[in-house]
């Protein structure tokens, strides 16, 4: 700008020093005068004039450089200002948006590292899944197994001696893989304590459980006794009712078992009270209906456990309610 005002002021001294003059002088002829920068120019005041090839380029320089009226310049001022400040804002807006950018890429790659860890644990609940998929299936092999009921040959026959042995104290149906105790020569009327003669029997069953043959089966040992309700003070105070009874009678052959060395892993205990008949509680079918029943099944266990070594436990007292396992009897 400052270059736009000297050419104004070039352009006004010139304009003036024509107005004053009134003619153009001849410059082809040396003049006496004063001496500028080497040459001899004519006096015109106390300027100093130029040469003629200054002359001739001031017109064209004065036309370049132009001079403009203070209103445009100022207004051009304005609107450099505005541009000025119109760019930083959109370089504002570029730097708010390229952050905004890099955030969205730190979401992203956040988002893919979480989706890549659940993929992760999606393998391994498919793993898992897949191992469960496993196990059911042999549990249904297993159901199978249970439902066909047939023990091994050389357990059954084992079995079915030891019943032939023990004709009035059991019974033992292959069919279902069941060993029945008959209450009346096993237990005293309401009492859940083993009759001596009971022990021999209990010992060779024991002993036969614990054979290879019967290493994949476990027993479940079941209690019923008839409709008749307990009335005897004496044992109404040990067992409330027929229940009761029915499950305090289990739990002590299976105590006889434990203590013979059969692991206490393979045996549960259950108890219908009177709510299992076998047949009709006559006079003379009340006594079927009392009995404990030993049920073997298919085991159930991942892995068989070593057999129990400690002694013998005396007989339970229990005086405290017990939930019953629901059992269907084998027909």
């Amino acid at each position: 700008m400052a270059i736009l005002q000297e050419g104004c002021l070039l352009r006004s001294r010139m304009n003036h020093t024509e107005n004053n003059a009134g003619f153009i002088p001849d410059l082809s002829t040396p003049r006496r005068g004063s001496s500028c920068g080497g040459y001899t120019s004519p006096n015109y005041g106390d300027r100093c004039m130029p040469p003629i090839r200054l002359l001739v380029l001031a017109p064209t320089t004065l036309f370049a450089l132009g001079c403009v009226p203070q209103s445009q310049y100022d207004s051009l001022l304005m609107a450099n200002n505005t541009l000025e400040e119109n760019q930083a804002v959109v370089e504002a807006e570029r730097d708010e948006a390229l952050a905004r950018i890099d955030d969205a890429e730190a979401r992203v790659s956040e988002a893919e590292d979480r989706y890549a860890s659940l993929q992760n644990e999606f393998g391994g609940i498919s793993d898992q899944l897949g191992s469960s998929r496993d196990s059911l299936q042999a549990m249904r092999e297993r159901l199978i197994k249970l439902e066909a009921g047939p023990l091994p040959t050389d357990m059954a026959a084992d079995l079915a001696q030891l019943a032939a042995s023990f004709t009035d104290l059991l019974t033992f149906e292959k069919e279902s893989g069941t060993v029945r105790f008959n209450s009346d020569f096993t237990f005293s009327s309401g009492s859940d304590v083993l009759k001596d003669g009971t022990t021999v029997a209990i010992s060779a069953l024991a002993d036969i459980m614990n054979a290879a043959s019967a290493s994949g089966f476990e027993c479940e040992v079941i209690g019923h006794t008839d409709n008749v309700k307990v009335s005897n003070p004496a044992t109404r105070a040990k067992h409330k009712n027929n229940t009761y009874l029915a499950v305090h009678r289990a739990i002590s052959v299976r105590t006889a078992l434990v203590g013979a060395g059969v692991s206490p892993a393979r045996i549960k205990v259950a108890g219908y009270g009177e709510y299992r008949p076998v047949v009709a509680n006559t006079k003379k079918g009340a006594a079927q209906n009392r009995r404990v029943e030993i049920v073997f099944t298919s085991s159930t266990m991942l892995a068989e456990l070593p057999a129990a070594t400690e002694a013998a436990a005396p007989a339970m007292e229990i005086t405290t309610p017990i939930e019953v396992e629901e059992y269907e009897a084998p027909k």
